[in-house]
């Protein structure tokens, strides 16, 4: 997951394994609950969630009971709401989702996790324009 301020600038960056996750879709799910509960504690109080699946990014913002195997994250997600002032969850297509997979599949493949404050991978800025690029890295 990527983490940026209302004016784009990473805050921080992290990949986790979760090698007991079922499914990519409940990675999804998986993951939306894991970036609602970093907000959580670096004390964010509005915050905005972008995924590229639109099943799991319905059922975060659905205050129904999830019954599916998903339905602990999205429980989770839900239960945790109440920390924030404003939360929302919205769909964005894949391919404005490049840096995020880039980042899940090299530290994947590396069997590595991250987690950088203000920081992003070298690997993954690669997936930004020039511009974004010279912006984002560190000195």
């Amino acid at each position: 997951m990527v983490a940026q301020n209302d004016k784009g600038e990473v805050l921080v960056s992290k990949s986790t394994l979760n090698m007991e996750v079922a499914s990519s879709f409940a990675m999804e799910a998986c993951a939306c609950a894991q970036a609602v509960r970093l907000a959580l504690a670096m004390g964010v109080k509005k915050i905005e969630t972008e995924g590229d699946t639109l099943t799991i990014i319905t059922k975060c913002q659905s205050t129904t009971i999830e019954k599916l195997k998903i339905g602990a994250y999205i429980r989770d997600i839900q239960h945790n709401k109440s920390g924030f002032q404003s939360i929302w969850f919205k769909y964005i297509q894949r391919s404005a989702n490049k840096t995020t997979h880039k980042i899940a599949s090299k530290s994947l493949r590396r069997r590595e996790e991250v987690y950088l404050e203000v920081l992003m991978p070298r690997y993954a800025l690669e997936s930004l324009g020039s511009e974004r690029q010279r912006e984002w890295e560190p000195d």
